[in-house]
């Protein structure tokens, strides 16, 4: 099994703030949302019940702010502002600005919900206090936690190969792309960036184009090449007779098809770890 380690100078988060299996840090409106709702008067599930959005939710890993980032407008430009934690790591976080024409924000820019285009903004960059490292062969995805969203920033993505460029500074720095015009605060303890480690692989693309018959053929339990009916009739017959609907979330599918994604990436083993999540204190 590969391993993905995370290295720091900082004591403070190496004792309260390591990166944790992102299902360990789910939104809070994930957790309390209903997998059955109403809908235009019927019964039926919600977006919670979805594997897909699980599998996501549990990818990878979350990095969260150590402590408070302090973002600052001023007369169209950003900076951020990261008080001392008195250990004397003051470079550490310190980090230039992207200013707008780095980012070609000419040619691009976020949307607004309605449509209409963000006002091109200066990004704002700061390090957090982990750097990632990953096999020979293993590269990671930097990604926006966008289900753990606000309106004021998204986190600037991509694409780190971590078993090479992994200095303990080369890839701690975060990009930060302004979605207002006045200054704010990033929480400490807010999750900033989803690290998903991969590896590097070689594909090809097969393109079909399959008969109209086809489909029919799939929708039908005798006809069907894959020996077994629809995954709608098979998530009915798996369901759960209390349900209010006769459905269990995900059913079929969910029962004997899925793989939670969560099992593929563990936390340290409880003899590496110096802190006590359950005490909130040091263990002797």
């Amino acid at each position: 099994m590969p391993t993905i380690e995370f290295k720091t100078y900082n004591n403070t988060a190496f004792e309260l703030m390591r990166p944790v299996p992102a299902n360990k840090m789910q939104p809070d409106w994930w957790k309390k949302s209903k997998v059955h709702m109403v809908d235009k008067g019927q019964v039926t599930i919600s977006l919670r019940a979805c594997p897909a959005m699980h599998d996501w939710l549990s990818t990878g890993y979350y990095i969260a702010t150590n402590r408070d980032i302090h973002c600052l407008y001023d007369n169209g430009e950003w900076n951020s502002y990261v008080p001392p934690d008195g250990e004397n790591f003051e470079g550490s976080y310190a980090s230039p600005t992207h200013s707008k024409h780095q980012l070609m924000s000419d040619n691009f820019s976020f949307l607004r919900g309605d449509g209409s285009e963000e006002r091109p903004h200066d990004a704002f960059k700061f390090r957090v206090p982990w750097s990632v490292v990953t096999p020979p062969g293993y590269s990671t995805l930097y990604l926006d936690p966008f289900l753990h969203q606000n309106k004021y920033f998204r986190t600037w993505q991509g694409t780190m190969d971590t078993d090479m460029f992994n200095t303990l500074t080369d890839n701690t720095q975060v990009i930060v792309y302004p979605l207002c015009e006045h200054s704010f605060v990033i929480p400490k303890g807010t999750p900033i960036i989803q690290v998903v480690p991969y590896r590097r692989e070689q594909w090809t693309a097969s393109y079909i184009n399959m008969d109209g018959s086809a489909y029919i053929n799939e929708m039908n339990d005798i006809t069907s090449d894959y020996d077994r009916q629809s995954i709608e009739s098979l998530c009915r017959i798996e369901g759960d007779e209390e349900s209010p609907d006769g459905q269990v979330p995900g059913g079929f599918y969910r029962k004997y098809m899925w793989t939670t994604k969560a099992k593929n990436f563990k936390d340290a083993p409880p003899s590496e770890c110096p802190f006590d999540p359950k005490t909130g204190k040091m263990k002797e």
